[in-house]
């Protein structure tokens, strides 16, 4: 039987957060009725589920924090209450 060649084979490149793509400011996405419904934000989260879990945050972000975007050869954006946006 082949081996199974998906995503959990494939080295995983972890990314500093001083590398992590550039930030959309949050004045670009401010408006009267825009607000981001996700509460409590990713590292308060990620702080209680390593804490639920008893695992260093690292470990705890390397499990349940990774993220895997296409290749762009622009880069990418980044905003909190977005997500990831192409570099144009």
């Amino acid at each position: 039987m082949p081996k199974d060649t998906g995503a959990r084979d494939r080295p995983t490149p972890y990314v500093a957060v001083d590398r992590l793509p550039e930030r959309v400011p949050d004045a670009d996405i401010d408006g009267e009725r825009i607000a981001p419904w996700i509460a409590p934000g990713y590292m308060e989260s990620l702080n209680e589920l390593a804490a639920a879990f008893d695992l260093p945050l690292r470990a705890c972000a390397q499990l349940y924090g990774q993220v895997t975007l296409p290749a762009n050869d622009r880069g990418w954006r980044f905003q909190p209450a977005l997500g990831f946006i192409k570099r144009h």
